[in-house]
């Protein structure tokens, strides 16, 4: 038996992470596992749309986003605070949601994007920030496949991928 049923009350032998110093759980945590002799231990709670710095990342619970419903960074994206769109704004312990975002260059295709080619080449139908290129085509790629990007026959744009192209499909 649990000698903290009470979901509200926590004592971790001082205030720590999730209990404050009047013994009471904070908003965004749980704590649990305490007896007469044994402090409760609190974790941060996953699926709420608020991170405390404990989880990679939490934005209520949903998959296929960036942000796993177990609150882990998914493959092929990465999480910052809202508002912070660039991977190299340090990431904080806040009470702020976080934004998942594509990861451009990898080879996988979320459709975040309107191509990813596996790379960051110009000039190669996919461009380093993942924009389709003037005179190409990209398609095929998913969360585990890249796109395959071709030279448009008959847009009159000669990428020297084709014997020619002279505005027609003739």
């Amino acid at each position: 038996m649990r000698f903290n049923d009470d979901s509200t009350y926590c004592d971790t032998a001082g205030a720590t992470a999730g209990c404050d110093s009047d013994c009471a759980v904070i908003d965004g945590w749980y704590c649990e596992g305490g007896s007469y002799t044994d402090p409760d231990s609190c974790y941060e709670l996953c699926g709420d749309d608020y991170n405390w710095g404990a989880l990679e990342c939490d934005d209520v619970g949903t998959s296929l986003d960036g942000c796993s419903s177990s609150c882990e960074v998914e493959d092929g994206w990465y999480c910052r605070l809202d508002g912070y769109e660039t991977p190299d704004v340090l990431d904080t312990a806040s009470t702020a949601a976080h934004d998942c975002f594509e990861i451009c260059g990898d080879g996988k295709d979320f459709s975040e994007f309107g191509c990813d080619d596996g790379n960051s080449y110009d000039n190669d139908g996919c461009d380093s920030d993942c924009v389709i290129e003037l005179g190409w085509g990209c398609a095929g790629g998913n969360s585990m496949t890249a796109d395959s990007c071709y030279e448009i026959c008959g847009d009159d744009y000669d990428m020297r991928m084709l014997g020619c192209d002279d505005g027609n499909s003739a």
